[in-house]
């Protein structure tokens, strides 16, 4: 139950901003020192490979998700947002209805 709290706290505070790779790698060494030890500062000899942990519960896991992959992929999630606001803008700007303006729009600043 705690993890899924964490996982749904830190992907929140993801979809905001980008986090640098060694604090989450720090953070994911802090996870999997919880898990196994039950402490974050005390590390514990594991024989499970951490991607194995990382799989969800129908395969076997305990479904935790990746750190670095919830970033990657909320980075993605913003640059996508970003492109399609860029795409809105350009087909309000230039299209009007459902056919490109005959006209071309000047800017403020007039021709050059």
């Amino acid at each position: 139950m705690l993890i899924y709290v964490l996982n749904c706290l830190i992907s929140s505070k993801m979809s905001v901003f980008s986090w640098p790779t060694s604090l989450l790698r720090e953070m994911e060494k802090w996870i999997k020192n919880f898990i196994w030890s039950g402490d974050i500062s005390k590390r514990k000899l594991v024989t499970v490979a951490w991607k194995k942990v990382c799989v969800g519960f129908d395969e076997g896991g305990l479904g935790i998700r990746s750190l670095i992959c919830l970033n990657q992929a909320s980075n993605l999630k913003l640059c996508w947002e970003m492109f399609q606001q860029w795409a809105d803008l350009l087909r309000s700007r230039v299209l009007r209805g459902s056919t490109c303006i005959p006209y071309h729009i000047f800017s403020s600043y007039g021709v050059i």
